[in-house]
């Protein structure tokens, strides 16, 4: 027969008693923290998961702040690409405007202030910073003014040719503001493609009034130079020759001057007018790059150039067409450059959607984990607390019981 004492039964109460008082004291902690899981030992498993989860909210979290600061540079570079965008064409109403008979001598001074004064702010634009410091355009040496001056009175660029690429989402990164040079530099000029321009040296009063591709494919990307010669015979008599610029300068095309007619050629076509003097030249090339502050420029020098005689007139006119083609062709770059900084903003609009879908869909699981079910923690703590009351009174009674109270 098994005995048990009264010290055993005292002691196997006051354990109960205790244990219980632990659980109540463990409920009460989680109803007042809102925490199911305070310790990893309340639920092993569910505590490994719930650190998963707090590293995944982690994760979003750095990359809403990577998103917020490519976010702000992206605006703001799309904010001065639209600046300069405006500039460009207030530098085109006015060559245009320059281009007229109307002008006087004092309404040109008064565009030349004009034009240099939106040159400068071109190039104040070109060396925007971010807001915090850092500048826009030059890549990722931004500590420092991408463009300087120099000492022929252009601007250099001192930035670097890299571009960042900031993650903002699982396997997704987005590119940072383009370096200036991308932007302000690499231009090309003419149609794009080609560049015709007339020869320093002309002396009649031939204008380029079109130019252009009839066929893309059939250009063969050399320059070319196109030749006006007198002929004998009744004035005028006028033809053109197309020669290669490589030796040994073989003929590609000729034939008689008309004025405004096409001027064919390898998938080439432009259309002179005016008559061109014997020896006068107009140049083919490819169109090679300028930056957007020698487009300028070159509007300045195209209304600083003479025009008293004919020729003078038909240089400066030439001289006007290739400025205002230049622009066009900075404006489309400026243009394009804008569409690819709107579609990373696109980029970076849904990935926010996508990361505040994820924050949502963790947060609920993470508390389905983690967090008090207040109803049934509240539930739970007044089971404890009826429980621990009628312990108490069992263990009141028990302990009163002795074989020396039968006895009396």
């Amino acid at each position: 027969m098994t005995r048990i004492s009264s010290q055993s039964i005292f002691e196997q109460s006051v354990f109960q008693l205790l244990r219980q008082q632990s659980q109540i004291n463990r409920t009460q902690l989680e109803v007042s923290s809102g925490r199911r899981i305070v310790t990893a030992k309340d639920d092993p498993i569910g505590a490994g998961v719930a650190e998963a989860v707090d590293r995944s909210l982690a994760e979003l979290a750095r990359w809403q702040d990577n998103a917020n600061l490519l976010q702000n540079r992206l605006q703001r570079e799309e904010e001065v690409l639209r600046q300069v965008t405006l500039n460009l064409q207030r530098v085109s109403e006015l060559a245009i405007q320059a281009n007229t008979a109307v002008q006087t001598p004092e309404s040109l001074q008064g565009m030349l202030k004009e034009v240099e004064l939106i040159k400068e702010g071109l190039v104040q634009l070109a060396n925007s910073t971010d807001g915090t410091g850092r500048y826009l355009f030059g890549g990722t040496s931004d500590g420092s003014a991408p463009f300087l001056p120099n000492a022929a009175g252009g601007f250099d660029y001192f930035g670097d040719q890299r571009q960042r690429r900031v993650e903002i989402g699982p396997e997704l990164t987005v590119p940072d503001s383009d370096p200036g040079s991308e932007i302000f530099q690499r231009i090309r000029t003419g149609t794009g493609e080609i560049a015709v321009r007339a020869g320093a040296a002309n002396g009649g009063t031939g204008v380029l009034s079109s130019a252009g591709f009839t066929d893309q494919q059939a250009w063969t990307e050399l320059p070319y130079t196109v030749t006006f010669n007198d002929l004998p015979g009744p004035p005028p008599s006028i033809q053109w020759t197309v020669t290669e610029d490589n030796p040994p300068n073989a003929v590609v095309a000729t034939g008689p001057y008309m004025p405004g007619a096409p001027i064919e050629f390898n998938g080439v076509q432009l259309a002179v007018t005016g008559t061109p003097a014997d020896g006068d030249t107009f140049g083919v090339r490819p169109a090679p790059n300028r930056d957007i502050f020698q487009t300028v420029q070159s509007l300045i020098d195209a209304v600083n150039l003479p025009n008293i005689t004919p020729a003078d007139k038909a240089a400066r006119q030439n001289a006007f067409y290739a400025v205002i083609e230049d622009l066009q062709g900075a404006a489309n770059q400026i243009v394009d450059k804008r569409a690819a900084v709107g579609a990373r903003l696109a980029t970076v609009d849904r990935a926010e959607t996508q990361r505040l879908s994820d924050d949502e869909i963790l947060r609920g699981t993470l508390s389905d984990v983690r967090d008090t079910d207040y109803a049934e923690a509240i539930s739970r703590l007044s089971f404890q607390l009826q429980s621990l009351e009628a312990a108490q009174q069992s263990f009141v009674r028990v302990q009163n019981l002795s074989m020396f109270n039968l006895l009396r």
